[in-house]
């Protein structure tokens, strides 16, 4: 039987920061904990590695990296030599015209008889949220009856595969990436005087810019992390199908066993509770975690990029008869992403319990794109497709209520369970917040620090998390 003080199942983006930082402290402060890292994929990084095809990069969806954490980008810069700074333009394709981010704040850009039905629903909007127990009853308290139809209802239903009112609002007003809110609020007032003036409301300037790798997409980042923690401490192609509480003992499914002290698992939580062999009464608490799977399907396309798309990073899609919710023009990300003289886009097709699957993903958004009018078919010289069962923690009703109830047991029993879909929190699953509540749980362990970014995702974007600075480390070069 092998043992260790601290077992990490996943080598996802969380996974490693809990590697990464307690290699660092064994490294610097004199601290002796062994541990291990044991993942069931060949590759690390989760899901944000970066697979190739055919001279073509793809992200397993639109991976952004917004800058929260002086730690986290301390860490990018050891891990990457070469960066680019791509301007985040994004918005929503409606009326068949390019509206920008958020589509709530820029109304004006709506046909006359749209626009006038939103800016009725925004004047009887009410403050009072009181009442707004779901999802549903908080963006038409927000945002009225006629952006609710248009634009709320029809996208959220095709990112979450999961009707509104089946969802809870407490997620919305936290910060998952930019500065911005995950559903920006708005202002009556303002948004007239845009309309008055022809003024568009982003969420960029300017002068804002996101960093990207130069080369090898998002995976670029998750390699380097790998490539500097010792090797011997990393199991791929393992799987950890059973858990021991009482006992701490994890076992493989070779049947090898490993005694722990305790466990960092990045694994979906209702995977993680199903792997309970001790704690029926948990275990039977896995249905209450309703993942959104994803389709993604990468387009590689011969010639020059359409001029509708030349700036754009990612565009959301709230229209019915386009399968796909999101694209992500991944060749204005970085030029490497496509060979040359060609470009790339990579849509997502979600799915879940109220929403079933696509027939063909990649016919789907093949159409899809040709009725849109950004691709002709007898362009396209490289199709690309992934299915992830995983692709977004639903924030269901229960949810709130079940994550702590669960995981105060799992935690007086030494598991820390965390990450995008081991804390099932999608406003602090990005890759920096996943990364980062590795490295906490890391430091809470073995220095004594408090837990930030988990059980505060209020705070995720704000002043007291951007001072974050993990205890009496000091930044090094490299990590052996």
């Amino acid at each position: 039987m092998l043992s260790t003080d601290l077992l990490i199942c996943g080598a996802g983006p969380a996974g490693l920061g809990a590697a990464w930082r307690l290699n660092e402290l064994n490294l610097h402060n004199n601290c002796h904990g062994e541990w291990l890292v044991v993942d069931n994929a060949e590759t690390p990084g989760g899901m944000a590695v970066s697979p190739e095809k055919e001279g073509f990069t793809w992200d397993l969806g639109g991976h952004v990296l917004f800058p929260h954490y002086p730690y986290f980008d301390a860490v990018l810069n050891e891990v990457v030599d070469n960066w680019v700074e791509v301007k985040p333009v994004r918005g929503a394709w409606m009326f068949n015209r390019f509206v920008p981010y958020p589509v709530q704040r820029n109304i004006r850009h709506f046909p006359a008889k749209e626009l006038e039905q939103c800016l009725q629903g925004l004047a009887a909007t009410t403050t009072d949220s009181s009442n707004n127990h779901n999802f549903e009853q908080h963006l038409k308290a927000s945002f009225g009856f006629g952006l609710y139809k248009l634009f709320f209802e029809p996208l959220n239903f095709k990112m979450w595969g999961e009707h509104p009112g089946k969802m809870s609002a407490s997620w919305t007003q936290h910060r998952s990436g930019s500065k911005s809110t995950n559903v920006p609020t708005v202002d009556l007032q303002r948004i007239k005087n845009n309309i008055a003036n022809n003024i568009d409301d982003v969420a960029w300037d300017e002068d804002t810019r996101i960093r990207y790798p130069a080369v090898g997409g998002t995976g670029a980042v998750w390699q380097g992390v790998t490539s500097r923690l010792p090797a011997h401490r990393i199991k791929s192609n393992h799987e950890i199908t059973g858990i021991n509480l009482r006992k701490r003992i994890a076992t493989l499914a070779d049947g090898q066993t490993i005694s722990y002290k305790h466990l960092f698992s990045s694994m979906p939580i209702d995977k993680l509770l199903s792997c309970l062999t001790d704690s029926p009464e948990l275990s039977a608490q896995a249905h209450l975690f309703c993942p959104a799977a994803v389709d993604v399907v990468g387009i590689g396309v011969s010639g020059e990029c359409p001029t509708q798309l030349e700036e754009i990073c990612s565009l959301y899609f709230p229209d019915n008869d386009i399968a796909f919710w999101r694209a992500s023009v991944m060749s204005n990300y970085s030029s490497t992403m496509a060979p040359e003289g060609s470009w790339s886009i990579l849509c997502e097709i979600n799915s879940g319990s109220s929403k079933p699957a696509t027939g063909n993903p990649v016919t789907a958004v093949i159409e899809g794109l040709e009725k849109l009018g950004f691709v002709t078919a007898s362009k396209i010289i490289s199709r690309w497709h992934r299915h992830i069962p995983y692709g977004y923690p639903v924030p269901t009703l229960q949810r709130d209520k079940a994550l702590i109830e669960i995981q105060q047991v799992l935690e007086s029993n030494g598991v820390y369970s965390r990450g995008r879909f081991g804390g099932w929190k999608y406003e602090v699953c990005n890759q920096d917040h996943a990364f980062m509540q590795g490295v906490e749980v890391v430091d809470a362990l073995f220095t004594g620090a408090a837990e930030v970014t988990y059980p505060t995702p209020h705070l995720a974007g704000q002043n007291s998390v951007k001072q974050y600075n993990p205890t009496n480390v000091n930044r090094h070069a490299t990590l052996q």
